[in-house]
């Protein structure tokens, strides 16, 4: 079992680096190819993020919330409180009409153009009142009537109350989402080197390449009589002949190369073979006609 297990992990680690190597070979052969595609999945999404982008700008006030009914120690609690309950109730009041119809009306427009909202800093009486639309002087311009006319609607629900200015952005010079081409082109050359990726593989593992001993079978169906490993040499550039006896090969180079022979040569006495051909994949190896 042990021994069964072992073969069929060395098989398929076999596979695995078989397949890597492949898709390097793939690579080398179609690399134009590869850089191509990122190339173009990269200007398609630079052109994204060009002809899709709309600006928006942000346009803010921070205020002070006074209350004009409390006074003495209870009057910073009481600032607190009511800086919570205005951002609080703010959605209610511009979703239900009461607030946005007038910034509207004021502005000379149908709808408020521009999204609105507002927050309160926690434990303080810090008010924070926020717009942003596609346009700068919008943006601005509606931040203006909210802060003139909320206060008046908010009253009828919290009583009277007082925000003073304490800090305001003007109109907006930048947009809140500056275009980035940068990102957009390194994740359409990154989705392009996926691709790419995958294209390799598909073409490595379609490859009908003898990688394993079943690969014989099903694709010459001949016997598998044995495999030699590949020998690294030290002088890997040279062109000398490798011998078996030779200094730096491994015992596991010449025990296969006598498998094979022995196992060559029981099958030709068993089948009457008189000779024998030798052949290989590239030229300038020593081939020649056993007899």
């Amino acid at each position: 079992m042990g021994s069964e297990r072992s073969t069929e992990m060395d098989s398929g680690i076999l596979y695995f680096t078989t397949i890597l190597d492949d898709m390097w070979r793939g690579f080398k052969k179609f690399f134009l190819l590869c850089f191509l595609l990122m190339a173009v999945c990269g200007a398609v999404m630079y052109m994204r993020e060009k002809t899709n982008y709309t600006p928006v700008y942000q346009a803010y006030s921070s205020f002070v919330v006074e209350t004009k009914t409390a006074y003495g120690y209870n009057q910073s609690y009481s600032d607190e409180t009511t800086a919570g309950q205005l951002s609080k109730t703010f959605p209610y009041i511009l979703t239900s009409g009461a607030l946005s119809d007038i910034v509207a009306e004021s502005l000379g427009v149908d709808s408020i153009p521009a999204s609105i909202s507002a927050e309160a800093i926690q434990d303080t009486s810090i008010f924070t009142i926020n717009v942003t639309a596609s346009d700068p002087q919008i943006a601005y311009d509606v931040l203006q009537a909210v802060i003139q006319y909320y206060p008046q609607v908010a009253e009828y629900i919290i009583g009277d109350t007082q925000l003073t200015l304490m800090d305001e952005s003007g109109i907006p010079e930048k947009p809140q989402n500056p275009q980035n081409f940068t990102g957009a082109v390194a994740k359409g050359v990154a989705a392009g080197a996926v691709v790419s990726i995958f294209l390799l593989f598909v073409y490595a593992s379609t490859r009908k390449t003898v990688r394993r001993e079943e690969d014989l079978k099903n694709y010459l169906s001949i016997a598998y009589l044995g495999s030699v490993p590949k020998s690294h040499g030290k002088r890997r550039k040279s062109k000398k002949t490798v011998l078996l006896d030779g200094k730096g090969n491994t015992t596991v180079l010449r025990e296969s190369f006598r498998t094979i022979r022995t196992r060559v040569t029981k099958n030709a006495e068993e089948n009457g073979i008189k000779s024998l051909i030798v052949t290989s994949a590239i030229s300038d190896e020593g081939k020649q006609q056993w007899q």
